[in-house]
């Protein structure tokens, strides 16, 4: 069985003596107490993965890395739990999807458009 869930956010806070920053946190005021469901921390790095895909081997592996760091980072440090890094990973593929899906669209629209279109004549 798993122990318990502990932020350690606050506690960074604490040891680098900005007190008043983890007043913040116990406080809960000001902060989201039981985190995001999906977690866009999570599904930005996904989205430049996805995004600069074809920019070649090394982008693809570095972006990769980070985007498994960031997930790893929101988890250890209490601030999300792994099914929402799962999600925001999710969320990002398919809205990566829509969009080429709508860009191959938009590109059949503007090709069947300038098919249509009467030719002008020469000056």
């Amino acid at each position: 069985m798993l122990g318990a869930v502990e932020r350690i956010v606050p506690l960074v806070w604490d040891h680098l003596g900005l007190t008043s920053v983890r007043s913040v946190y116990d406080n809960g005021d000001l902060v989201n107490t039981v985190a995001a469901m999906p977690s866009l921390h999570a599904a930005y790095p996904m989205m430049l993965l996805l995004f600069f895909w074809g920019a070649g081997r090394r982008v693809r592996i570095g972006l990769a890395l980070y985007t498994l760091a960031m997930g790893y980072a929101l988890v250890y440090s209490g601030e999300h739990f792994v099914t929402d890094i799962l999600a925001g990973w999710v969320m990002a593929g398919l809205a990566s999807a829509a969009v080429a899906v709508a860009f191959r669209a938009a590109r059949r629209l503007r090709a069947a458009a300038t098919l249509r279109a009467p030719m002008s004549p020469a000056p």
